[in-house]
């Protein structure tokens, strides 16, 4: 919804047509059985060589590409539950379903466009690239914390593909279908396991190592250091939570940061974690009761009693709707324009709306002007409109349908979020799919399995645009009008992308009865007159530019419903 949609401007259309006849060529060879594989020495050589070539001089010049392919369902087993295989094994396109591929990791990794590549081999020592998807930006996790030079991974049912220029890869799609190994596991071969640098994991060693870390900002070399410690080294929880909240991992965090409230040296800092943590989780109650417990056994801590208070104004607001809009459009001047406040679930509930799947419903009589909502984005890819830096496409092969700016971000750091922050992210999985058939399992051996195909369509069917603020823009440019025009406010165009998971389950209608607006990654919703309880909220969906009236009903059946409103 108002999302900037480029599938019939140039040279998207060109771009989508090559796509498609590369994955028609590639599906001809379905079931061969591959007997040219290049030798290990000459895939790494050329691999290297590529990786020395110098990059674009400006992120101004960089183009990221994300093709969604023929969606297929994430792996849902364990990898003690899968048979081996090996390269030499496999068939081109085709997903080995019941196996794992034990894989050793030859070269630095790559970042190339939407992915993350190095050369990898199998145990027979046969070689190729791997391709993994949906992974983290350079800015949060580099390409080296990734896909680590000597390391070892099980990638569950593999998928082998042949590029253009002839060159056999795995592909990745799903975050859950790789599983890391350390030099412990019984899995890594001998001659496979690199030398950690200190003698037998010494526990005070590595807590060293992960604290120089922590303070260097490496967070994803704090958080794999503390991962490989032993349980009875506490200290280094605590520099994992911090690694993992600077990840984007508050689950993990405050996991971690519980690891050490039993130990009285470590119970003050214990809480500091286990505060912030869930204070980024919107458990602003129990970070409060935390705070409140810090506070009694060290009154003097400053830093506490500042968190307490944010603590306290974001439960304010979460209870009562009351908010410093001021405070808010200050705050949506920054890049990204992300808001400290907290989600006001106003009067109004969720429930089946006649021929309409789920709607919001308000719960008592409102007044025009009231607030109902005012939610704070569940996930958010910040684009500047008409930026050219960075640019990220999302080409949807089923689709055929090409969207620039923020959704194509949004994808992945929802997949993220999924992965590591599952109980938080459960109600994201319950919007609207479509048709789409979801894996038969959400987890495996009780670790998250993600499909990032669901995550793309439920994306496609529930994100918002928005503007930075929505003074001075307007989100419903007049009906008919050109939404390319900007004397039209852009309404329909924005870069900008996001995920209100309470917003999205208010249904269209073409007389609306309450209006939504946005400062940063806030979405505010009004109503737009009195209205009664039992009342089915509606807002305005406007038709693109020169749309039938059957182009809108046909582009409605995406959600499963026909407009029938009084007009």
């Amino acid at each position: 919804m108002d999302i900037k949609d480029v599938s019939r401007e140039d040279p998207y259309p060109t771009l989508m047509k090559s796509a498609l006849a590369s994955a028609k060529r590639a599906s001809k060879r379905k079931g061969e059985i591959i007997h040219d594989h290049p030798p290990v020495h000459r895939l790494v050589s050329d691999f290297l060589t590529n990786l020395e070539k110098p990059g674009p001089g400006s992120t101004k010049d960089v183009v990221a590409i994300s093709l969604v392919q023929v969606p297929y369902p994430p792996c849902v087993l364990t990898r003690n539950d899968l048979r081996p295989i090996m390269i030499s094994d496999m068939r081109l396109e085709t997903h080995h379903r019941g196996t794992g591929m034990l894989l050793h990791i030859l070269t630095s990794p790559q970042r190339d466009g939407a992915d993350v590549t190095a050369i990898v081999e199998d145990g027979k020592g046969t070689a190729l690239l791997l391709q993994l998807y949906h992974q983290p930006s350079e800015s949060v996790v580099p390409a080296r914390g990734i896909l680590q030079p000597g390391g070892g991974c099980i990638v569950k049912e593999p998928f082998l593909k042949c590029e253009t220029n002839g060159a056999y890869y795995l592909r990745v799609d799903h975050v859950t279908d790789v599983v890391w190994l350390d030099n412990s596991d019984e899995h890594v071969p001998e001659e496979w396991r690199t030398p950690v640098g200190f003698p037998n994991n010494d526990s005070n060693i590595m807590w060293a190592r992960g604290n120089e870390a922590v303070k260097k900002q490496g967070w994803v070399e704090a958080e794999r250091l503390v991962a490989t410690t032993p349980d009875e080294a506490k200290p280094a929880y605590l520099n994992r939570s911090i690694a993992n909240l600077r990840l984007g991992r508050p689950e993990k965090a405050l996991s971690d940061a519980t690891q050490c409230a039993d130990t009285a040296k470590l119970f003050e800092r214990s809480l500091v974690r286990e505060a912030s943590a869930l204070y980024k989780l919107g458990n602003f109650s129990k970070c409060i009761e935390r705070l409140d417990g810090l506070l009694l056994s060290n009154p003097t801590n400053s830093d506490a009693s500042a968190e307490l208070g944010r603590a306290r104004a974001r439960l304010h607001e979460q209870n009562t709707g009351e908010y410093n809009f001021n405070e808010m459009y200050k705050q949506a001047g920054k890049t990204p324009p992300l808001i400290d406040c907290a989600t006001f679930h106003g009067p109004c509930e969720m429930r089946d709306s006649p021929g309409k799947g789920q709607g919001l419903f308000i719960t008592r009589k409102v007044a025009a002007g009231e607030l109902l909502i005012c939610e704070k984005a569940f996930a958010y890819s910040f684009v500047e409109e008409d930026s050219a830096e960075g640019l990220n496409v999302l080409m949807n092969l089923s689709t055929k349908k090409t969207v620039v700016g923020g959704q194509a971000l949004l994808v992945t750091q929802i997949v993220q979020q999924l992965a590591h922050n599952p109980k938080a992210s459960s109600e994201f999985l319950k919007l609207h799919c479509g048709d789409y058939s979801k894996a038969p399992a959400s987890d495996a051996g009780g670790l998250p399995v993600v499909d990032s195909f669901l995550v793309e369509k439920i994306v496609s069917l529930n994100a918002f645009g928005a503007p930075r603020t929505s003074q001075g823009s307007s989100l419903i440019p007049p009906c008919g009008s050109n939404p390319q025009d900007p004397r039209n406010g852009g309404g329909s165009n924005h870069t900008t992308s996001g995920i209100w998971v309470l917003a999205s389950r208010i249904n269209h209608s073409c007389l609306s009865n309450c209006s939504r607006s946005s400062i940063g990654d806030m979405q505010i919703v009004r109503a737009m007159m009195d209205l009664d309880a039992g009342t089915d909220l509606f807002t305005y969906r406007r038709p693109g530019f020169m749309e039938s009236h059957a182009d809108v009903q046909r582009d409605l059946m995406k959600w499963g419903f026909q407009c029938r409103c009084d007009l």
